[in-house]
Formats: C-alpha cells, sequence, structure tokens
C-alpha cells in the first residue's frame, strides 16, 4: 500500500500516518520526493481497510500495489534512486564506470588497474577477492588478503570498491574493505545472503540470475529492501539462451523495462555478456545509449596472462577509448561521464 500525502502537509501528518500504521503492526518506510511524501506499508487484508487511511489529514489518496515487489516499485518511489558512494554518483546524470581486473590477482596488477581505469574517467574498483567459478580447480580468488589490496588500491586512487560477496559469514570481515556489495548471478536467490544484506547499509549491486525473469530480479531486490537496505543497484549480465557464439545473451530490453517498473538504478557488464574483449566496447555503447545508469567492466594490465576472464578483459587503452567514446553518446541521450 501506498500513501500518498498532500505537498507541503504538515510534519505532524506524516507523523500521524506512520504512527497508524505503525500501530497496526505494519512496517513503514518513506519516501521523500521534491513534491510529496510518500509513505509505504506491507498490507495485508488482516489490518483492516486501507479507507480509514484516506481521510486522515494531509493524505491525497491511498493505492494499493499490485506488483509482487512493493518496495522496488515506482508506485512506492516515483523518483528515481540515487546512490552515493565516495566520488560517485550512481543513478543521476551521470553515467558510473565501475573497472578493474575480475580478480586479485596481486597487489602489483591491482594497483596499476586501479590507477590507469581512474584515469580513464572510473569512479568504482571493481576486483574479486572470492570467485565463484565453474571448476573446483580454477583460481579460488586470495580471500582477505585481496581485500586488503583493493583498499589499498582505493586508498592510493580514491575510487570506491566493488567486491563480490559470496556467504553470509563474509559479511562482517568485508564491511571494513568494501564500499558496494556484489550479489554474483548465482547468488541472486541466495536467499539467507539477501536478507543479511538488507541489515547492512552498504551499497549493493544485485547481478540478474542466469535464467532469471525480470520479475524474479525484482523480487531478490525486495528481499535486500525489505531488510531496510535501500541502497540497491540492478546488474544484468547477460542471460541464458540458445546462442553458442556468446558467453551470455545480453538483454539490452530489459534496461527501459526495469527503469519503468522500478526506481533503482540500473548497471550492465558487458564483459561477462559476450565473454568477447572485442565485442564488449559495443555493447557498453548500446547499453548507455539505451538508458543504464552506470556500466561494470572488466579491464586487466596484462589480459592475456590473467587468472581469471582474461579473454573478455580490456586492455587500460581501450578502456580509456571507450571512456572516450562514451562521453560523445552520453549528451546525445541527456546524460554526462
Amino acid at each position: 500500500m501506498v500513501i500518498v500525502m498532500r505537498q507541503g502537509c504538515r510534519p505532524e501528518d506524516i507523523a500521524r500516518v506512520e504512527a497508524r500504521l505503525k500501530s497496526l503492526g505494519l512496517s513503514v518506510f518513506l519516501s521523500n520526493g521534491r513534491a510529496k511524501t510518500v509513505a509505504g506499508a506491507l498490507w495485508d487484508t488482516k489490518s483492516g481497510d486501507i479507507r480509514d487511511f484516506e481521510v486522515l489529514p494531509g493524505v491525497i489518496e491511498v493505492i494499493r500495489i499490485t506488483e509482487p515487489f512493493k518496495l522496488a516499485s515506482r508506485s512506492f518511489h516515483p523518483e528515481k534512486t540515487v546512490i552515493r558512494v565516495k566520488d560517485a554518483v550512481i543513478g543521476g546524470p551521470e553515467v558510473a564506470l565501475m573497472a578493474g581486473p575480475c580478480t586479485v590477482e596481486s597487489e602489483a596488477q591491482t594497483i596499476e588497474a586501479a590507477e590507469k581505469v581512474a584515469a580513464a574517467g572510473a569512479k568504482v574498483l571493481r576486483g574479486g577477492a572470492f570467485k565463484p567459478r565453474s571448476s573446483p580447480y580454477s583460481f579460488q580468488g586470495l580471500g582477505e588478503e585481496g581485500l586488503r589490496i583493493l583498499g589499498k588500491a582505493s586508498k592510493r586512487t580514491g575510487l570506491a570498491v566493488i567486491s563480490e560477496v559470496m556467504d553470509v559469514g563474509q559479511i562482517p570481515m568485508m564491511m571494513q574493505y568494501v564500499d558496494i556489495f556484489q550479489v554474483g548471478a548465482r547468488n541472486m536467490q541466495n536467499f539467507s545472503l539477501l536478507r543479511e544484506l538488507g541489515r547492512t547499509r552498504k551499497p549493493v549491486l544485485l547481478k540478474r540470475g542466469l535464467s532469471a525473469t525480470i520479475e524474479e530480479w525484482l523480487m531478490s531486490a525486495e528481499y535486500i529492501m525489505a531488510g531496510g537496505n535501500h541502497e540497491v543497484m540492478l546488474c544484468e549480465r547477460g542471460i541464458r539462451t540458445f546462442e553458442t557464439y556468446t558467453r551470455n545473451t545480453l538483454d539490452i530490453s530489459c534496461i527501459p523495462v526495469v527503469h519503468k517498473l522500478s526506481h533503482l538504478p540500473v548497471i550492465v557488464d558487458p564483459s561477462h555478456a559476450i565473454g568477447i574483449r572485442a565485442k564488449v566496447p559495443p555493447l557498453a555503447l548500446a547499453a548507455v545509449a539505451a538508458g543504464a545508469d552506470g556500466l561494470l567492466i572488466e579491464v586487466h594490465p596484462d589480459p592475456d596472462n590473467a587468472l581469471c576472464d582474461g579473454a573478455q578483459s580490456l586492455f587500460p587503452e581501450q578502456f580509456a577509448d571507450l571512456a572516450a567514446r562514451l562521453r560523445i553518446i552520453a549528451p546525445a541521450i541527456g546524460r554526462t561521464l
């Protein structure tokens, strides 16, 4: 249920509505836009008649949200969510660039990558310390040592850090190192992990599952938001189809669809979608043209010798060239870079 308050209504009117909802044992979420305040509550038929709220002072209307995802819905939060992490602003007019190696291999490799992506315009450093690999014999990451290296790179460059969390038990340790938690495609429906991330107050990037529908993806975001953490961004990283030439199939159409359904920022990971270095820039350009709020791109100083996903990682020079081309496209669609 969404309760829309009148523009310029008194603070006590909002407080009265909030108190009434809480007296019924409901969870209440306030959204303050430029024009009005919206109060959202997770309502069920046992809670009473929603029309009782229509007569309260300051209330314009009461709307029942029909989508299964309530907090992620545009009905609850009409304006886009904007997430600020250090110098990065995600969801605003600027297209946010997140870049770095697939996995942290060494301090020298990570710092070199961080310095070069920062010079090209990235605001967030990506790097995996824990790597979920298809084979148990593949490189699994450096663990906490990798996070320490990311921290050093962040201090040197000023970049925010995003890294993947794979397990509930990793959250307390990672809190001191990362600025954004990344939930990988394989964990999109790891509801225990999502609930625990909902109790944190760090932004979460939620990747779309390999075969997940848009509704399932948004419902996973709902798990995080229901815990009180509303700083969620959605990441399209390609879905599994019958096509075998590319690693996955990037669903460009999901960008405008999600923007219509939800207020959450949409990030695109073209590296995992295509899996082919030369094809990453065209997908990145297309994603921004379609309205993506940011890009998550793999960049490695020496991708031919990378321990993980070298075939889809850009050379730093390629990333710098891509950023320059994005600066030409962004103004044409009302964005900046």
